[in-house]
């Protein structure tokens, strides 16, 4: 059964993610292309410090050494450390997120409507083309502000994803939003498998999503076309490659020859796509040779 998607808008989600951005924290490296003067230079830089990985080891080190337990231990450091971080940045975006609010709601007006007509048929899509029953009930999409042009992410596991409220009329914006739902079907049965494999596997997996998004919208007739799978060999491959400090290197072209004879065999077959994805690393990872660091 296919889930609900509901389109959500909090000022908590947004502000969160606006340091998140700002404060150049995110997983994959992004560009910003809408710079907010929301926060200063001082309290981003504040960000940055307290929740890197090394402050949090040393605040949690003496009330491991009282608590003599990591659950109270965590309990503790979020309360006095994290809650009061995040609490300020909330109320320094909360009057910017009140004056943006409606913007955000006119601009994701099209995609809305085209929700209500063709969001069922997009949902069984993707289920249909990667073979992987959906897993949640519910999928909700927070709408935020637009600070990289366009950018969206999914947690699987939630039934969450957030996407940037730009203008969502052109295909680019209609394919990337699909790409973060197709995740929430197509990213748990990855997860173990992906988890001990390297940066290369990943960047497959990325594409491989991106495919299943597209080949839904397609088979939905809502006159899209395959032509604009190209560009996932160029950015966006070096954009995935930023989540890791190991790189490969490939050639575009053969690339994508082998993911589209790989894709046409998926299509006709009866094997879910984890199952044929691993016949593709056989055929991909030769051509993805990892650099020496």
């Amino acid at each position: 059964m296919n889930p609900h998607l509901a389109f959500e808008f909090s000022e908590i989600v947004g502000a969160i993610y606006a340091v998140e951005m700002l404060s150049e924290s995110h997983l994959v490296k992004t560009d910003i292309k809408h710079p907010i003067q929301v926060f200063s230079q001082e309290l981003l830089e504040e960000y940055r410090r307290e929740l890197s990985l090394s402050s949090f080891l040393w605040h949690l080190r003496p009330l491991l050494a009282i608590t003599q337990d990591i659950d109270n231990s965590l309990i503790l450091y979020y309360k006095r450390i994290i809650v009061p971080l995040l609490r300020k940045a909330i109320k320094s975006y909360k009057p910017c997120w009140r004056k943006i609010l409606p913007t955000l709601k006119q601009n994701i007006k099209y995609l809305v409507d085209l929700w209500e007509k063709h969001g069922s048929n997009i949902l069984n899509e993707i289920s249909k083309v990667s073979k992987h029953p959906w897993e949640v009930k519910e999928i909700k999409a927070f709408i935020v502000e637009p600070i990289a042009g366009g950018h969206g992410d999914a947690f699987p596991e939630e039934g969450i994803l957030t996407f940037e409220g730009v203008r969502l009329t052109s295909p680019e914006s209609i394919i990337g939003f699909v790409h973060e739902i197709a995740h929430i079907n197509t990213l748990p049965p990855f997860r173990e498998t992906l988890e001990q494999k390297d940066i290369r596997s990943k960047v497959l997996y990325e594409i491989v999503n991106e495919y299943v998004a597209e080949q839904a919208l397609v088979n939905t007739k809502i006159s899209y076309d395959l032509s604009g799978l190209q560009r996932i060999f160029t950015r966006s491959i070096e954009n995935w490659l930023t989540e890791s400090k190991l790189s490969f290197t490939y050639n575009p072209q053969k690339l994508k020859q082998i993911v589209d004879e790989w894709w046409k065999k998926h299509l006709k077959s009866s094997k879910t796509l984890l199952q044929s994805f691993k016949e593709l690393e056989k055929k991909a990872l030769p051509y993805m040779k990892l650099k020496r660091i």
